[in-house]
């Protein structure tokens, strides 16, 4: 397993003004984005979303802006008002991203920099991809 707490973890952003959402202020009320969340969750449950192919090339979603925090790195998601924590980990894989990348990339990457088998490396990092892509922090490049 890399060294790590959670890789990911989410926060609650309180209210993000629209304008920072990239939303027109008053396009959309509380309900509306309260009643698509739960449409979404309904049609794509947490449990069945796909995990990341590592052959697939990902990019870092232009919804999403990054902070340096000491050791971690918090992500803000202008569109579902949360804030992310990345440890230390997580940091060094989304600074990778700063260019696509492929999920194989990031495993030859890590492999270089820490002992671990490969195979637990490339199990760390689908989730990880999985759980980013799955919140909508990174987005497959087609």
């Amino acid at each position: 397993m890399l060294p790590r707490g959670a890789l990911l973890t989410r926060r609650s952003g309180g209210n993000v003004p629209a304008s920072v959402r990239g939303v027109s202020p008053g396009q959309y009320s509380r309900q509306d984005t309260v009643a698509l969340r739960l449409m979404l969750r309904q049609l794509f449950g947490r449990k069945s979303f796909p995990p990341a192919s590592p052959a697939s090339r990902f990019r870092r979603s232009v919804d999403v802006t990054s902070v340096d925090h000491g050791d971690k790195t918090v992500l803000l998601d202008a569109r579902s008002e949360q804030f992310f924590s990345l440890d230390e980990t997580g940091k060094l894989i989304w600074a990778m991203m700063a260019t696509p990348r492929t999920g194989s990339e990031i495993v030859a990457a890590l492999r270089e920099r820490f002992e671990v088998p490969a195979d637990q490396i490339t199990a760390d990092v689908t989730g990880f991809l999985t759980e980013m892509e799955r919140e909508r922090l990174i987005e497959v490049v087609r």
